[in-house]
């Protein structure tokens, strides 16, 4: 039988240089989509929403990954060992990396509008969610594909 535990916190230590770009990539592409849906946003600024907001994102959920290390923690004290198994941790992983980052989008968003539509944190969620559970799985093969040797 073999061990499908991950190692988050030595995972996101060795690839998130990887993960950065990876965010930073398809953010982009969807954060783009999205801002062309304001009628209010010109093509300029919703441009500059979307780089801003991607690189700004990328950078926070790359370095700083406060709610996935707070949820992984918790859910480790609750389940114990079985938390680090793939398929469990990695959607907690990317829902709490998505609320982190659609929080990042809001507070953007609020300072590119001025005042901000009613459902569009529900819908930089969903964004954010698309955005992280298509990155991870990217970065999960890279680093399948890529291993990174430790030599002692």
């Amino acid at each position: 039988m073999t061990n499908r535990s991950v190692d988050w916190l030595m995972f996101w230590r060795w690839y998130h240089y990887t993960f950065f770009w990876v965010l930073l990539a398809v953010g982009i592409l969807f954060r783009i989509a999205y801002a062309l849906r304001f009628p209010r946003l010109p093509w300029n600024r919703a441009s500059f929403f979307a780089v801003g907001t991607t690189v700004v994102s990328s950078f926070c959920a790359g370095w700083f990954p406060i709610l996935p290390v707070l949820f992984g923690g918790l859910l480790t004290l609750a389940v114990g060992s079985f938390a680090s198994r793939l398929f469990v941790a990695a959607p907690l992983i990317a829902v709490s990396l998505s609320v982190e980052t659609a929080f990042i989008d809001m507070l953007w968003l609020r300072l590119q509008l001025k005042e901000v539509p009613k459902r569009s944190f529900p819908q930089l969620l969903m964004a954010n969610l698309l955005i992280t559970s298509t990155a991870l799985p990217l970065v999960l093969t890279w680093a399948l594909t890529h291993p990174i040797e430790v030599i002692a």
